[in-house]
């Protein structure tokens, strides 16, 4: 968070909006189905919770590779952390209990199941649907011309 900021020169907000915006450009040239779903969970991350903008790139990442699947959970839950710190996440009534959080944890995971099918769809572990029907006549080699005797 200290970089984004560029080490207190810059504002935090500042610098996620900055970042944001060249993520935003990159989602308009390489993934142009994520503008809408994208723009407005951005902004409205970077006007409400601005904390879990970072989560927010690592997710979008999945949709370029799997590794953004596996590091947003990383980065969100306090993984590696001793059994106090894990305490306190579980039962602390404003950390995972409070109930204006579930929204921010609730479009996060929205993100990550998201990036999962997006992978699952682009290594081919489900079948894009097609427009055109399974056995059509063009499936099959049949000769339909007329011999005379």
């Amino acid at each position: 968070m200290v970089l984004v900021g560029l080490n207190g020169e810059v504002s935090f907000t500042a610098g996620l909006f900055i970042v944001n915006m060249i993520l935003l450009g990159i989602v308009v040239l390489k993934r142009s189905f994520l503008i809408l779903p994208y723009g407005i969970t951005s902004l409205l991350f970077l006007l409400a919770w601005p904390q879990n903008m970072i989560i927010l790139f690592v997710l979008l990442t999945s949709f370029w590779t799997r590794w953004g699947l596996v590091l947003a959970p990383a980065f969100k839950l306090p993984i590696g952390a001793g059994l106090p710190v894990w305490r306190f996440f579980l039962s602390n009534p404003d950390s995972l209990h409070a109930e204006y959080n579930w929204p921010v944890y609730g479009v996060l995971v929205a993100w990550w199941i998201g990036g999962f099918i997006f992978t699952l769809r682009r290594n081919r572990a489900i079948e894009y649907p097609s427009n055109e029907p399974r056995h059509s006549a063009s499936n099959f080699n049949i000769d339909v011309s007329v011999r005379s005797s």
